[in-house]
């Protein structure tokens, strides 16, 4: 698949749309005003932090990391997400969701980045998600401690990641309740 890669101080707060690819890698190591995911396939994904919301619509098989003050995924199905939120997660008509905090990689920029985005590293709701579709015996997400770090590997010595533990810690979330 194609990678795609863009540096910090490259976007201008713009909004990132991201529209029908399949089997692509998106590096995004710059602060954005909002990100749209629509309809894409297998795709491993990184967003730097967003100042307003990360949108996921009519996705599967995606594995992302995000940070971000919102995060909002409707009709997606099978995907993996490492995640920064200080708002409450918003699923909709979605299954087979996997969540998990914000894992410990990251880049130079990173720690300013949150802070330019007025991001507290230490505030991270990743796991108290609203499910707007929760019914009786069904279960649309599962709670993860972690994602895989091999889900990052495609494309992170391109990307030049790195695991760390100085920029966002991990939190266990909820993770206990049902």
């Amino acid at each position: 698949g194609d990678l795609s890669r863009q540096e910090a101080g490259q976007s201008q707060l713009a909004a990132v749309q991201q529209d029908g690819c399949r089997n692509c890698t998106f590096f995004i190591f710059d602060i954005t005003a909002n990100v749209y995911v629509d309809e894409c396939d297998s795709c491993t994904i990184f967003i730097a932090p967003c100042e307003s919301t990360v949108f996921l619509r009519d996705c599967k098989n995606l594995r992302v990391v995000a940070a971000t003050k919102q995060f909002r995924v409707r009709d997606c199905f099978d995907c993996q997400v490492g995640l920064y939120c200080p708002s409450q997660p918003v699923i909709e008509s979605s299954k087979g969701m996997l969540i998990a905090p914000f894992p410990q990689l990251g880049y130079p920029q990173l720690l300013e980045q949150f802070k330019k985005s007025k991001m507290e590293v230490w505030n991270n709701h990743w796991s108290e998600i609203h499910d707007f579709t929760k019914k009786a015996g069904e279960q649309h997400l599962e709670l993860k401690a972690s994602i895989p770090f091999e889900l990052m590997e495609e494309g992170l010595e391109e990307a030049e990641l790195e695991p760390s533990s100085e920029v966002v810690p991990k939190t266990v979330g909820q993770m206990h309740q049902d």
